[in-house]
């Protein structure tokens, strides 16, 4: 089944459920709407899921749109892997129970009792705003570390002025977490 996790992390993109977070405001055009699902039941003409441009319906993993992915997912594999000789069924219902996973993983990030699933997408790209400023900022942070830790060593190798040896133990002393982010690195700091 390691083909099977393996394929299944590189059509969704992910290896963990708190990377869904991530690839939908990356990728926002990964989940089915209600209407396409409704479509694709209802409307001989509107398109069904498929594997080239895969969405998922978030909202009811075992729904007919998942089972039909399923079903295309299975078959690929089983084509891809015929080595393995790996049961479609087996395959399917390991993709549902991924969907699954990762619908609870999508209920978890709702913060409020009266927020709809269909809202997860919005609540997940503002939570991965948010993540990526943080991230942001720490990287800041590490790159003004290493960048005053290197003038005051480069001081220190050139000019053997003492002060600089204590600019730098100062430096390393703060650390990564001591250096200013970008929100107080403004002119009248």
């Amino acid at each position: 089944m390691h083909v099977v996790w393996k394929e299944m992390r590189s059509l969704l993109g992910t290896k963990k459920d708190r990377e869904l977070l991530n690839i939908v405001s990356d990728r926002p055009e990964l989940l089915a709407t209600p209407q396409d699902v409704f479509n694709s039941c209802f409307n001989d003409d509107a398109p069904g899921p498929n594997l080239q441009h895969p969405q998922i319906y978030i909202k009811a993993p075992e729904n007919i749109w998942n089972v039909s992915l399923a079903r295309q997912f299975a078959d690929m594999v089983a084509q891809k892997y015929p080595e393995k000789d790996l049961s479609t069924d087996m395959v399917a219902q390991h993709f549902l129970n991924r969907l699954d996973t990762l619908q609870k993983a999508c209920a978890k990030t709702c913060p409020r009792a009266n927020e709809q699933l269909e809202d997860v997408p919005v609540c997940m790209a503002a939570e991965f705003q948010a993540m990526s400023h943080c991230k942001q900022v720490r990287i800041r942070q590490k790159q003004l570390y290493l960048a005053r830790s290197g003038h005051c060593q480069d001081q220190v190798e050139y000019d053997n002025d003492p002060a600089w040896n204590k600019m730098l133990l100062m430096v390393k002393s703060l650390g990564v977490d001591g250096q200013s982010s970008d929100e107080s690195d403004g002119g009248e700091y």
